[in-house]
């Protein structure tokens, strides 16, 4: 039985975007989320999804990448009301 890992994928800046377009061109599934709407365009092209808020892409990965700036920004997407870890599995 073969197993797909549910990728979710957070900070799509210079160095995480070409990161994801490879995690989606390998062909896992993707679901994206930013704060900026615009960082989401170059991925139109790809069957990735957009999730609304950081808790729904954790509801919907097995694994969540992020390639944000600082520790305020981690501990922002993972840990806020509608963060990562509300919506993952334990």
């Amino acid at each position: 039985m073969n197993c797909v890992i549910r990728v979710g994928f957070i900070g799509l800046g210079s160095q995480g975007g070409p990161m994801a377009r490879r995690i989606v061109e390998d062909g896992y599934p993707l679901t994206l989320w930013a704060r900026r709407p615009a960082s989401l365009e170059p991925f139109a092209d790809t069957t990735a999804k957009v999730a609304a808020t950081p808790a729904d892409l954790g509801a919907s990965s097995d694994v969540v990448c992020l390639c944000v700036v600082g520790d305020a920004d981690v501990e922002d997407v993972l840990l806020r009301p509608d963060g990562v870890l509300a919506g993952m599995s334990p």
